[in-house]
C-alpha cells in the first residue's frame, strides 16, 4: 500500500464549463517522477494532488497539519541504473501508472528519464488530452560543458512542455540555448516544513557562552563544492582564532575519493589535523544539530542550483559565508543576508568569516536577516503558487491549441 501524507483540500471533480475551468482541474493532480519530499509537499499546499513515482533518498514521510489532501508515494519502482533494459522497465511502469492516476501534469526532475516520459506520455494519451510534461534539472554539471548544456536544452525544448529553473542564472542560461523565456519558471528550493517545526529546539541548541567557535559546511565531498578552499581558509584563520574548529558534513561522492585523499593531504601539510573535522555522512538530524551548534556556516562551493545546505543554515538564522554562484546569489544579499565571497577566493573567504567570528553582532543581525530571507524566498506555499500558477499558464496554452 502507498504511504500517504496530510496535506490540504481534497482534488474537486473534473468539469468543462469553460477553458479557465478545463486548466484549474487538469492542475488538480501532479505526478512527480524521482522528486525531493520537500518540493512535493509545496506544490500539495495549493490543493494538487501530488503522486510521487521513483521517490529517492527519503527514508521517513512527514506528517503535515492540514489533513484533507494527500501526497502519495508509490510502491512501484523505478530503476537506479539508466541502461536499455531499464529504459523499458521504467517506460512499462510509468505507464500503468498514467493509466491508473491520470494526471494534468508530469513532473520529471531527472533530464534521463525526459525521453522515457515523452514518449510514454504520447503513446499512452490521446494529443487533447495529454498531460503537460515539466522538465527539472538539480545537476550544475549539465550546465558546465558546452556540448552537454546544448544537449539538455535541446531535449527541454524537444520534450517538455515547460521549465522549472532553480536559479536565475540558469534561466538566463536556458534562454540563451534558445529555450523561450515564457515556457521557464524560476522557482527556488523550499524549506523543508518539518525542519520549521523543530527551528525552536535546534537553536536551543546553539553554542554555549565560551565554548570554542565552529565553523560548519555542509555539503557531499566532491571538487565542485571545494572544501580545499575551506580548509586553506582555515589555515588563515587558526592564526587569528586558535581555538576555532572545522567540521566538514558529507560522505565522499562516487568519483571523488582522490580528491578526498587529497583534502586529507592538504589538512596535514597545514597541520590542522586537530581543528579539521571530517565528519562523514550522517543522519539530517544530525546534520541540522552540528548546525545549530556552529557560530558560522560556510558554502565555498564553485558551482549550484539552490544548495539545501544554505537554505537550511539560513532558516536556523546562521550567519553564512558563500560563494557567489548561481541559486546563492538569489538567496544571499551580500552584507545583508549573508556574505558573498568570489569563488577559489581563499583571502575572501578567510576575511569574512574572520569578520564575523570577531563581531558577534553582526553575525547575529546577519544570521537574523537570512532567516528573515529565507521565510520569503523559500516559503513552500509561496513556492507552491509559483508551480501552480506557471502549471496553469503552460496548460492554458495547450488547451487553447488543441481547441483551435
Amino acid at each position: 500500500m502507498p504511504q500517504l501524507i496530510s496535506i490540504s483540500e481534497s482534488a474537486v471533480p473534473l468539469v468543462r464549463p469553460s477553458c479557465v475551468d478545463l486548466v484549474r482541474a487538469r492542475v488538480n493532480k501532479v505526478l512527480v517522477i524521482r522528486s525531493l519530499l520537500s518540493m512535493a509537499q509545496a506544490v500539495a499546499t495549493q490543493r494538487i494532488h501530488v503522486t510521487m513515482l521513483g521517490l529517492e533518498n527519503q527514508t521517513a514521510v512527514v506528517a503535515l497539519d492540514d489533513g484533507r489532501q494527500t501526497v502519495e508515494l508509490l510502491p512501484e519502482a523505478l530503476a537506479d541504473r539508466r541502461t536499455i533494459l531499464s529504459r523499458f522497465h521504467d517506460a512499462i511502469v510509468l505507464a500503468k501508472v498514467l493509466r491508473s492516476e491520470r494526471p494534468g501534469i508530469v513532473h520529471v526532475n531527472a533530464l534521463s528519464d525526459l525521453l522515457v516520459t515523452f514518449g510514454v506520455v504520447h503513446l499512452t494519451n490521446l494529443r487533447a488530452s495529454r498531460p503537460a510534461i515539466i522538465a527539472m534539472s538539480h545537476c550544475p554539471e549539465t550546465w558546465t560543458v558546452p556540448w552537454r548544456a546544448w544537449l539538455a536544452a535541446k531535449a527541454m525544448r524537444l520534450f517538455a512542455d515547460g521549465v522549472v529553473s532553480l536559479a536565475t542564472t540558469h534561466t538566463d542560461r536556458l534562454v540563451n540555448l534558445g529555450i523561450a523565456r515564457e515556457r521557464i519558471v524560476t522557482i527556488p528550493n523550499p524549506y523543508d516544513m518539518e525542519l520549521m517545526r523543530s527551528r525552536e529546539t535546534m537553536c536551543r541548541q546553539s553554542p554555549s557562552p565560551g565554548a570554542p567557535p565552529r565553523i560548519a559546511y555542509v555539503a557531499g565531498i566532491c571538487r565542485r563544492k571545494a572544501q580545499d578552499v575551506l580548509i586553506r581558509a582555515a589555515s588563515l584563520i587558526v592564526r587569528e582564532y586558535p581555538d576555532v574548529h572545522f567540521d566538514l558534513v558529507g560522505g565522499v561522492l562516487p568519483g571523488e575519493s582522490a580528491y578526498s585523499s587529497r583534502l586529507h593531504e592538504i589538512t596535514a601539510e597545514l597541520k590542522l589535523g586537530d581543528r579539521v573535522h571530517f565528519v562523514g555522512a550522517v543522519n539530517h538530524q544530525k546534520v541540522m544539530a552540528l548546525l545549530a551548534n556552529s557560530a558560522v556556516v560556510a558554502f565555498p562551493s564553485r558551482g549550484e542550483m539552490m544548495p539545501r545546505g544554505v537554505i537550511e543554515a539560513m532558516s536556523l538564522g546562521k550567519p553564512v559565508v558563500a560563494s557567489a554562484v548561481d541559486g546563492i546569489r538569489d538567496l544571499i544579499q551580500n552584507g545583508t543576508s549573508g556574505i558573498l565571497v568570489r569563488p577559489d577566493s581563499v583571502g575572501e573567504l578567510a576575511q569574512a568569516l574572520c569578520a564575523l567570528l570577531g563581531n558577534s553582532a553582526t553575525a547575529r543581525s546577519i544570521g537574523m536577516a537570512g532567516q528573515r530571507r529565507v521565510m520569503e524566498v523559500c516559503s513552500p506555499y509561496r513556492v507552491g503558487k509559483s508551480y501552480r500558477d506557471f502549471c496553469e499558464s503552460i496548460v492554458n496554452g495547450m488547451t487553447l491549441w488543441s481547441i483551435d
